[in-house]
């Protein structure tokens, strides 16, 4: 157990080192993403680092270790609550490949925080199309434009498996019965979903406010999980 504890230290502190140092260009873009001041990146990187140092001497001496666990637990903690984003689950229900631009969509399961200030959120019944067995309410709403990732993660047999897309959520209404978002790609979308599609990952998709892909695929990399990202 002990030698198990000490294995967990030095993963900690060694991810903490690969993010904040190896891939601190990613961190920058982050701050910048969610309109932080660069004070306050340049202090989270020095207390994070130096609490993962005293992971490191908490191998030989505990209470060090104790410390820089709790020290990484608040900062995490002080992150969600600053950043933390909702996320829009859908499907693509339309697309434009010559324009590449698509339609994503579902029945209303879009957080009101993401939704367009200009179209007020409603509540719209269920299409009668929508299938056997579907009724009730739905959430009729446009998400708001700016950037934003489009993430697909399956399981495989052996393997977990994520790609993401950045794309650009056009202000553009949608009258649809649920909840709507218009995204523009500064690639060529029908051989973007062609490769996913060929790679064996699912219809569902996440839509995460922010270009996020770098750091996604980051975290892929430290978690040994395969990554395509198309930016």
């Amino acid at each position: 157990m002990h030698n198990f504890t000490i294995a967990l230290q030095a993963l900690v502190a060694a991810s903490i080192f690969f993010v904040w140092v190896v891939r601190y260009a990613n961190i920058v873009e982050e701050f910048k993403q969610y309109k932080l001041p660069a004070w306050l990146r340049d202090l989270v990187g020095i207390l994070k680092l130096t609490f993962a140092f005293l992971l490191l001497v908490g191998i030989e001496r505990g209470p060090f270790a104790v410390v820089g666990g709790v020290g990484i637990a608040i900062l995490m903690a002080a992150a969600q609550a600053c950043t933390g984003a909702a996320t829009f689950h859908t499907d693509i229900v339309e697309a434009d490949y010559a324009a590449d631009w698509a339609i994503f969509h579902h029945c209303g399961n879009m957080p009101t925080s993401l939704a367009h200030p200009a179209y007020k959120p409603g509540l719209k019944p269920i299409r009668e199309t929508a299938g056997p067995g579907a009724y009730g309410p739905a959430i009729q709403a446009t998400m708001k434009p700016g950037p934003v990732t489009v993430a697909n993660l399956v399981n495989g047999r052996y393997e977990l498996r994520l790609c993401a897309l950045h794309g650009e959520v056009l202000p553009e209404h949608m009258g649809l019965t649920g909840s709507g978002a218009k995204i523009a790609f500064p690639f060529s979308l029908r051989q973007a979903l062609e490769k996913i599609g060929n790679e064996g990952y699912g219809h569902h998709f996440v839509l995460i406010q922010g270009h996020i892909g770098p750091s996604l695929e980051a975290w892929c990399e430290l978690a040994g999980m395969r990554y395509t990202g198309i930016y």
